[in-house]
């Protein structure tokens, strides 16, 4: 069946009771017409049902996990442990590990300066500080609430002192410059993502890196199947593709930024080399993006 012929689904209630219809995936696409062609393989994968049903456990103790041991994802994401992988999708399952390895270990231990861009609830940037206690931190999120969260994280952390939070948009430019930039899944939901880069790649010392977490994903939408990928589909027409869009966005969604399209990205923003980072963690890809070590006139 293709997915142009799918049946609508209907919103069912916890006792499974039919109450009404669910917008559409499809219907997303038709409603902005043929301005949205390159989004209806996302959008087409994303509304056949048998990729969209995803099978869930009661819940328990308030969290809702998927049924047995293991979800098997087809490539590029390999099968692993649910809740290992919701642990390790977290920045402070990779980061100390990841620091450790890297050659900017020294800059972090003598007190870089980090932006956090789209920081949330604040846990990137409090472990980082936790783990190296001479960096300063400052995070930005365009969210007032998250920015709240987060400052309190920060007191309650005891590294206020090194880490601060502000309400901004980091697309209009930031205001300091800094030694690292950090985004964890970001610039995937950003309005214009080449716009966001490139105030990144503003924002870094010359020799600078933006440290750009994002998810995991292919640039052919037949690879980018399974329960995994149905949820993610899930996640991107309900929040992050719709999002962008209805701001006039690129709306990149959730599986809109591999790595050629990133790269492409990192290149266009101005940065002088793009590296893909190994990570033990299968929903995601973690880059490296260097500014170059002098500016060119």
């Amino acid at each position: 069946m293709c997915a142009e012929q799918v049946e609508r689904p209907q919103l069912a209630t916890r006792r499974g009771e039919q109450v009404g219809e669910v917008a559409h995936p499809l219907d997303v696409g038709h409603a902005h017409g043929p301005s949205l062609p390159r989004h209806r393989p996302h959008l087409a994968v994303a509304a056949e049902g048998r990729r969209l049903a995803v099978p869930v456990a009661p819940r328990t103790e308030g969290a809702l996990r998927l049924p047995g041991q293991r979800v098997e994802q087809r490539a590029p994401a390999r099968s692993c442990s649910a809740a290992a992988s919701a642990r390790c999708a977290a920045a402070s399952s990779w980061w100390p590990r990841q620091s450790s390895s890297s050659p900017r270990e020294a800059a972090l231990c003598a007190g870089a300066r980090v932006a956090d861009v789209g920081c949330g609830s604040g846990l990137g940037a409090v472990r980082l500080a936790q783990n190296f206690p001479a960096v300063t931190v400052v995070g930005y999120d365009l969210h007032a609430p998250n920015v709240a969260r987060a400052t309190a994280a920060a007191e309650a952390a005891g590294v206020a002192d090194r880490v601060r939070f502000v309400v901004a948009d980091a697309a209009d430019g930031l205001p300091e410059r800094y030694d690292v930039v950090t985004t964890f899944d970001v610039v995937h939901d950003a309005v214009n993502p080449l716009r966001l880069m490139r105030s990144v790649h503003d924002a870094l010392v010359p020799g600078g890196v933006h440290l750009c977490l994002e998810i995991n994903c292919s640039d052919r939408p037949e690879d980018n199947v399974g329960p995994v990928a149905a949820l993610l589909y899930g996640f991107s027409v309900v929040y992050c593709m719709t999002a962008s869009l209805a701001q006039g966005g690129d709306g990149l969604g959730t599986l809109g930024l591999p790595e050629s399209r990133l790269r492409e990205l990192g290149l266009r923003a101005g940065f002088a080399e793009v590296r893909r980072v190994d990570i033990d963690n299968p929903f995601n890809s973690l880059y490296t993006l260097r500014r170059a070590d002098r500016t060119t006139t």
